[in-house]
């Protein structure tokens, strides 16, 4: 029987589903197997809804067919990436961190609450990893070619003068004013480092707050926050639907291969490595 499907079905993912089901039921023959009785056609299917932003793919997956206002609200969540991208973007001139950097040598700078608190966040890091995790190494990101994406090795004389210009230690941030200040001129931070997983942490509090409980974000692949399980999932070891989402991790130098698989639910995971996307 031909299905009809409506503008609601395509936002739901029913219309996708659909249309795979139809082509399975054709090339199956008579007698041949069936999905359990107590799941839909639509159970095996995830929705996915994307955008390039932070110079990656950001994605949005969910269960087609869950939730009537699924595909709605994961294009909200990435409107949300748009306008975090203007906030914390180091590449966009009216960027909120572009004009820190432009001023808060010069006087302190008051920060909205929420990049505030990701400051502060990323000042306790900076504490302990003992200085490994700081958001003030811009210049030596710089140096190294990376922000032209041209690797380049600087000679010591540059590294000694960039570094006078890099530390935690030159900030100065003031919880009660939510104000920056840089104690001395040369300071830029750059939040490349959190800036996804911030993003990420944003998106899934408003899928939680549109009731959206079962879903996959990822930025790039790199950074992944699965919340919940996905239904279409099977153990291969015992053939039940599993409640995880499943995640891949590829191989550095090998593409086609996977390293390992990681089942995710309410957790987060990022990589990092030197090959490109």
């Amino acid at each position: 029987m031909k299905r009809k499907s409506s503008r609601r079905d395509f936002l739901r993912g029913r219309s996708a589903a659909h249309a795979v089901a139809g082509a399975m039921e054709n090339a199956l023959p008579a007698g041949g197997p069936k999905a359990p009785s107590n799941h839909s056609d639509e159970d095996a299917y995830v929705v996915q809804v994307s955008r390039r932003a932070m110079a990656c793919d950001f994605e949005v997956r969910l269960n087609a067919g869950q939730y009537d206002h699924g595909t709605e609200t994961a294009l909200e969540v990435l409107d949300l990436v748009d306008k975090l991208e203007d906030q914390l973007s180091v590449f966009r001139e009216t960027s909120d961190i572009r004009h820190i950097n432009r001023t808060a040598a010069e006087a302190p700078v008051e920060v909205e609450p929420r990049l505030f608190a990701l400051l502060e966040l990323a000042g306790r890091l900076h504490g302990e990893t003992n200085g490994a995790f700081d958001i003030t190494s811009a210049p030596l990101w710089e140096t190294w070619g990376f922000a032209r994406r041209e690797g380049a090795v600087p000679n010591d004389r540059q590294l000694v003068e960039v570094l006078r210009h890099v530390g935690g230690q030159h900030l100065e941030l003031d919880a009660q004013r939510k104000t920056i200040r840089f104690r001395q001129p040369g300071i830029r931070i750059n939040l490349g480092s959190i800036g996804k997983g911030y993003a990420l942490d944003r998106c899934a509090e408003k899928l939680l707050e549109a009731g959206i409980e079962d879903f996959l974000i990822h930025g790039g692949r790199s950074s992944v926050l699965a919340h919940g399980g996905q239904r279409s999932m099977r153990d291969p070891s015992t053939g039940d639907r599993a409640s995880l989402w499943r995640v891949g991790v590829p191989h550095p130098l090998r593409g086609d291969r996977r390293l390992a698989e990681i089942r995710l639910a309410d957790r987060a995971l990022a990589t990092s490595g030197s090959r490109a996307q």
